[in-house]
């Protein structure tokens, strides 16, 4: 009795330069409170959690200029930079670095008490 197996490929996408494959974060068209909200009024602003970047890019000088972001970074780009790609059917953005606008991170704090403030 013969076995068979399935072979599977595992696809990986490594971006070259200075460009960053983001898998990204999807608004909701609703709002907290249940309001349904028009594509019209979403935030244009992307956000997504870095999954890959590429070495960088060489300045003029031949000198390797460091990538802003690293795996698993959150950042924040506008929605219409970039290329949409499908991999192992996931939906992922290519990006370009400067199309990066910033890289959001969270703190924790306490937050003061009534007393606190008036001292």
């Amino acid at each position: 009795m013969s076995s068979t197996s399935t072979i599977h490929k595992k696809v990986k996408l490594q971006p070259v330069h200075d460009k960053i494959l983001i898998r990204v974060e999807e608004n909701s068209n609703m709002s907290d409170g249940g309001i349904i909200i028009p594509d019209s009024a979403i935030d244009r602003a992307g956000k997504g959690i870095v999954i890959a970047v590429g070495p960088g890019r060489i300045d003029r000088h031949g000198n390797a200029v460091p990538m802003c972001c690293a795996v698993g970074d959150r950042v924040m780009f506008f929605k219409m930079a970039g290329r949409e790609i499908t991999i192992a059917k996931e939906s992922l953005v290519l990006i370009s670095e400067p199309d990066i606008d910033g890289v959001i991170t969270e703190e924790e704090y306490e937050e003061e008490t009534e007393a606190e403030r008036q001292q």
